[in-house]
C-alpha cells in the first residue's frame, strides 16, 4: 500500500511559498527548454544571445550584454561560440571604430527559428496541464510581477 504524499514529498508549507514553487518549476521547466535546445546543437545562453540581437539590430557586445543581462565578458565567451559557428557576425563600427556591432547571419536566422520551436514546444509542456485561459492569465500574471519586481528586464 503506497502512502500519499510519500516521504519524499515537500512539506506543504514550503509549496505555499510562491518563491520556492517558482524555483522548483522553474528548474523543471528550464531543463526542458535546455534539452531542446540541445538537440539544435544550442544552450541556453546562446538562444537567449540570438534572441537579443534579433531584437537590438545594430548594438555593440556591450549593449548587447546590457539588453540580455549578461556581464560583458561571459557575453563575448557566447559571441565567439556563435561566430565560430557562423550563426552571428561582428563588424568595426564605421561611426566608432572601437564600437563592434552584431548580426545574425543567415544560418543565425535560421537557428533562432528553430530555437523559437524549441521554446514554443517546451512552453506548451509546462502550461500542459492548464486551459488555454488559464494558461495565458498565468503568462500575463508572471510578467506582471517579472517588470514589477525586474523593471530593468
Amino acid at each position: 500500500m503506497s502512502m500519499w504524499p510519500p516521504a519524499s514529498a515537500a512539506p506543504e508549507r514550503l509549496t505555499l511559498l510562491p518563491s520556492w514553487a517558482m524555483a522548483r518549476l522553474s528548474r523543471v521547466a528550464r531543463s526542458w527548454l535546455e534539452q531542446n535546445l540541445a538537440q539544435l546543437g544550442l544552450v541556453l545562453g546562446e538562444y537567449a544571445t540570438l534572441e537579443t540581437v534579433s531584437a537590438h539590430t545594430d548594438a555593440s557586445q556591450r549593449e548587447l550584454a546590457l539588453a540580455a543581462g549578461y556581464d560583458p565578458s561571459d557575453l563575448v565567451t557566447i559571441l565567439d561560440r556563435l561566430e565560430a559557428a557562423s550563426l552571428i557576425t561582428r563588424t568595426r563600427d564605421a561611426r566608432d571604430r572601437r564600437r563592434q556591432v552584431v548580426a545574425l547571419t543567415a544560418d543565425g536566422r535560421t537557428a533562432l527559428r528553430r530555437g523559437r520551436a524549441a521554446a514554443q514546444a517546451a512552453r506548451r509542456r509546462l502550461l500542459e496541464p492548464l486551459a488555454a485561459d488559464q494558461a495565458s492569465e498565468f503568462e500575463a500574471t508572471l510578467r506582471q510581477l517579472l517588470f514589477h519586481h525586474c523593471p530593468d528586464v
